[in-house]
């Protein structure tokens, strides 16, 4: 796991939770709930980029938002398929809400970002008190 502290800029911040806002998603098995950015809007289009360079793999992007409120947590997996991850955090739970990653504590603050290959590194999501929100984007290579 690489960490990036303060890889969101306030601005971007402000920008990605006025978008999340304009967005739905829908609760997933994993009990959060995921809202896709898709087609990825001009206003994002620099930061996709920036994120991007911050991955080692070339492929189709995705980019999307993952929302937990009160209680949510996410349970120790790996996903599907070959890829590379950045994950943000947008807004800080009260407590609770960290990324552990291969049992490393990511221990994001608003604005910073980790990046690792979540089908081969074990992660998981501590139950959140309050809400939180982290923005993602990925890279599934061949």
């Amino acid at each position: 796991m690489q960490h990036l502290p303060g890889f969101l800029t306030a601005s971007e911040l402000t920008l990605l939770r006025g978008l999340r806002h304009e967005l739905h998603g829908y609760k997933t098995d994993f009990g959060h709930v995921f809202i896709k950015i898709a087609p990825i809007p001009s206003t994002l289009e620099q930061l996709v980029a920036r994120a991007r360079r911050q991955l080692t793999a070339d492929g189709a992007t995705d980019c999307f938002f993952l929302h937990y409120q009160h209680g949510d947590a996410t349970k120790a997996h790996v996903d599907r398929g070959r890829l590379a991850r950045l994950i943000a955090l947008v807004d800080a739970p009260e407590s609770g809400g960290e990324l552990i990653v291969s049992g490393e504590r990511a221990n994001l603050r608003e604005g910073d970002a980790v990046v690792f290959c979540p089908a081969t590194d074990v992660h998981e999501v501590t139950p959140v008190v309050g809400s939180r929100l982290v923005w993602s984007v990925g890279i599934r290579y061949t």
